[in-house]
């Protein structure tokens, strides 16, 4: 049996007789940042709550009410002491205490720059700003680390252009002990690689620079004893030995997924073709232990092994989390003593645990026709009857609403008081409903489509209702596509939500393959209707490229394009993008590429589906949705390119690249900016006369403005030699 639980209220689940138990939340906003602190999470929401749970349950123990002014928060996590800081932009961190719920101090960073980001571990902040650096070729924007000690309340160190690293963008850092990890790209370039990618570790205490190498796109860990880094697409990888100095290389077959450190063995997820297989790596030894379904972050529960994804599996069982759609791959955000706690995309919380049989369930033994689904409305709750029409589920105490479904029959409910330790049995008989399609060959499909749905909208049900507006049947909405099957002819659809409410009539044939598409615009809880995909197509393909063409340095578009079936894409806010219907445009991107900056605001006036493509090797949701806010484009589509798989597909090598498309035609390809070396030039220029102004030495004057020539002649002939490479 197969529970699927979907809920704004937390609710305990799990497979009959099965282990461990699970927890969901779906709150009423986003999740910003979250921290685990022994039986405590702490989670800060976009609408700026900051809310603390009980431990495993998500029961809530209390709000706090911080007021955060103008300032932007950027990071939370938790100290050694076990207190909680808050970090925002401005420079102040608060410190509370999960327990009480009271701020126990405040401090304000002096740092010239804005905090970007900030990690958190043991006694130390790292703090992410940016700075600019002039290059012998241009005006560069760099990443800079602050090291903030709470014990001695100061920056201790900083780590720069001056330490010996170009950090263009560090895109993940993590503090174990005193140790900082730090994996970034750390060169500048024309056509900039996947590759260009280091892995640096701290001593945080004598501000030493342990380990420094390239590595490539990879993933990494560290413990006490050392760091492993493996090349996520070549599985080439190493481990190095803090004591001993001493590089271990090692390969792994297929893509790696994730790494993990547990005492003295590391544990790898890697992918080959469809599966995926987890391997133990011992003091040079590599032992293949298991082969999964699916998998993308470890994690351990009392010495078992767990790997999740959509499915939570454990030795050779596995349990469902949720059903949603995008698959929103989940993010580890902490371990508690026999639990752990996962995020899944910004909108799903998830508490995994491993407890004795607990006595405050009930069982409650739904028996009816084979293949119904049940419901319990009140928990979101959702069971599907076996092939003997039986489904069990387990159930705090409560009264509750049991309501079962199914095609070509007329629903029932009855309703159950169910108190500890129940085992109930409850026979809830349909009977066949003669409005339903009995005859195969007279049938028609209505697909209903959520577009910029939240899981806010999950548990909300359409209704289906005759040309006189009886109800027929209503449909329990997923953040996805929802099939219903009807006899030919004229109906309406109805959905409230958040008190709007949206309708449409829909006329259906005999063979038809209807489709009707709902856009939730969660920003202002409202409801309206998409464009038709009738009007998408509309849109004139040689006009897009006229409009784009003159922008891009390079036309790479080749001879021959036929027709060709393209995935489906999903964005960060959960959107569906099907690249094989209408005109879009694709932009491969990512947020710290300069070209890409000067391009995005010539791009702005076209009246087409713009998607925003950056691989997750460069970027993650949060710096998306931030410059997704800072150029203004929130109704564009903004797609995170997991392990840069479609940015591979279509063979791109340099940024930014744009592709047109046509119901899945290639119908342009351009490659890199053409405005880029003129306006570097401009910022050079201004850059260099901040400097002249004050400068009276003829001779000064003269050098700087030599200087200034050379680096432009050198970029133009640079880009030259780039177009005559392309070219061969």
């Amino acid at each position: 049996m197969k529970l699927i639980l979907v809920l704004s209220i937390p609710f305990i689940f799990a497979l009959a007789c099965a282990q461990p138990y699970v927890t969901t939340l779906q709150p009423e906003s986003e999740v910003v940042d979250a921290t685990v602190v022994g039986d405590r999470l702490t989670v800060l929401y976009a609408n700026g709550s900051l809310i603390v749970y009980s431990l495993p349950y998500l029961t809530l123990d209390r709000m706090v009410n911080l007021s955060f002014m103008n300032t932007k928060l950027v990071g939370i996590g938790a100290l050694e002491d076990k207190s909680i800081v808050l970090i925002f932009n401005n420079g102040t961190i608060l410190t509370f205490d999960p327990n009480t719920g009271v701020v126990t101090g405040s401090v304000n960073v002096e740092i010239s720059e804005p905090i970007d980001r900030a990690v958190v571990g043991g006694r130390w902040i790292a703090l992410f700003t940016k700075y600019h650096y002039l290059t012998e070729k241009s005006l560069v924007k760099l990443d800079r680390v602050y090291i903030y000690d709470t014990k001695l309340k100061a920056v201790t160190f900083v780590i720069d252009r001056k330490a010996g690293i170009r950090m263009v963008y560090v895109f993940n850092a993590k503090i174990v002990g005193n140790l900082l990890l730090v994996i970034g790209i750390d060169t500048t370039c024309e056509i900039c690689k996947l590759t260009d990618t280091y892995a640096a570790v701290y001593n945080l205490t004598n501000f030493e620079l342990l380990f420094l190498k390239r590595v490539g796109e990879c993933k990494a860990d560290i413990s006490s004893r050392g760091l492993i880094a493996i090349n996520v697409h070549q599985g080439i990888g190493f481990f190095y030995d803090f004591s001993t100095k001493q590089e271990t290389n090692f390969n792994i077959e297929g893509n790696i997924l994730n790494i993990k450190i547990v005492e003295e063995n590391i544990f790898i997820l890697s992918r080959k073709e469809n599966s995926f297989y987890i391997f133990r790596l011992d003091k040079g030894t590599i032992t293949k232990l298991k082969e999964y379904e699916d998998g993308y972050e470890l994690f351990f529960i009392n010495s078992q092994l767990y790997v999740a994804s959509s499915y939570i599996y454990f030795g050779d069982q596995k349990l469902r989390v949720a059903s949603f759609v995008p698959p929103w791959k989940p993010r580890l955000i902490g371990e508690y003593e026999g639990g752990a706690i996962l995020l899944y995309g910004r909108w799903l919380l998830c508490s995994v645990y491993d407890v004795v049989e607990r006595v405050d369930f009930a069982l409650v033994q739904v028996i009816t026709e084979a293949g119904s689904t049940i419901v319990v409305p009140r928990l979101g709750l959702t069971a599907q009857s076996n092939n003997s029409g039986v489904a069990l589920l387990k159930l705090p105490p409560g009264l509750y609403e049991i309501r079962v479904e199914k095609s070509g029959f007329k629903p029932n409910s009855t309703e159950v008081d169910v108190k500890a330790g129940d085992d109930l049995v409850l026979h809830i008989q349909l009977t066949r409903d003669s409005r339903e399609v009995s005859d195969e060959n007279e049938t028609a499909f209505l697909k209903i489509l959520l577009v910029n749905a939240s899981s806010q909208t999950v548990s909300h049900v359409a209704e289906i209702c005759d040309s006189n507006g009886s109800l027929l049947k209503k449909v329990h909405l997923n953040i996805s596509e929802n099939v219903v099957k009807l006899k030919p002819g004229d109906y309406i659809v109805k959905v409230s939500f958040n008190g709007c409410s949206w309708n449409r009539t829909i006329q259906l044939s005999s063979g038809d393959n209807a489709e009707v598409s709902i856009h939730f615009n969660c920003s202002h809880d409202s409801v309206v209707t998409s464009i038709d995909s009738d009007e998408r197509r509309r849109v004139d393909v040689d006009e897009i490229k006229s409009a784009i063409l003159p922008l891009m340095s390079l036309d790479k578009t080749p001879r021959d394009s036929s027709k060709q079936h393209l995935p489906r894409l999903y964005d960060i806010r959960g959107e569906v993008i099907d690249p094989n219907e209408g005109v879009k445009v694709l932009v491969f991107f990512y947020t710290k590429c300069t070209g890409c900056s000067l391009l995005v605001p010539k791009l702005k006036g076209l009246q087409v589906d713009m998607v925003m493509i950056s691989p997750s090797t460069y970027d993650d949701e949060f710096s998306l949705r931030d410059y997704m806010e800072e150029v203004d484009a929130r109704e564009w589509y903004w797609v995170l390119d997991e392990s840069a798989s479609l940015t591979r597909y279509f063979n791109i090598t340099a940024f930014p690249t744009v592709v047109l498309l046509d119901d899945g035609v290639v119908k342009f390809i351009g490659v890199g900016y053409s405005e880029e070396a003129r306006e570097m030039a401009a910022i050079i220029a201004g850059a260099l006369t901040r400097y002249l102004e004050e400068l009276t030495d003829p001779a000064a004057l003269a050098a700087l403005f030599g200087a200034f020539l050379l680096i432009l002649m050198s970029r133009i002939w640079k880009a030259r030699e780039w177009q005559a490479d392309f070219e061969t």
